[in-house]
């Protein structure tokens, strides 16, 4: 069972993986899970935008795999990280993130309420470093 991690706990040790990039074939970005080589990964090596074209690869050993798990009580030792923001017109706006290591491709739900009306969206997590920027 996989369970949510700290992102931190992917880069403890970078020699445990590498950055990638795909273009036209793929090729190491950064031989490393080095974090500022990710940061960089939002523009190319001519300063355009291809940020869904990088990856990365981490070797993925059992205890890797598991998560932080959980406390006896069976809460997440695992952060949620977020950032509120006020988005206007009386409305806060909350991003989000729950890190998993590993989890193939998750099936989220969010609901929301707004004057009293709910709102269901559905949405299929992918796994590993894929954002929609």
């Amino acid at each position: 069972r996989f369970t949510m991690s700290s992102v931190d706990r992917t880069f403890v040790d970078p020699s445990k993986g590498k950055v990638y990039l795909d273009l036209n074939g793929l090729e190491v970005f950064s031989p490393t899970l080095d974090q500022n080589a990710l940061l960089a990964s939002t523009r190319d090596r001519n300063h355009v935008m291809h940020s869904h074209k990088f990856f990365f690869e981490r070797n993925a050993t059992a205890d890797y795999l598991l998560g932080d798990q959980f406390t006896e009580e069976g809460r997440s030792r695992a952060p949620i990280y977020y950032k509120p923001f006020d988005s206007g017109n009386g409305t806060l706006t909350i991003n989000y993130f729950m890190y998993y290591t590993w989890n193939g491709p998750a099936n989220v739900v969010v609901l929301t309420s707004i004057n009293q009306k709910l709102q269901v969206t559905r949405l299929t997590v992918p796994p590993f470093g894929v954002h929609e920027g």
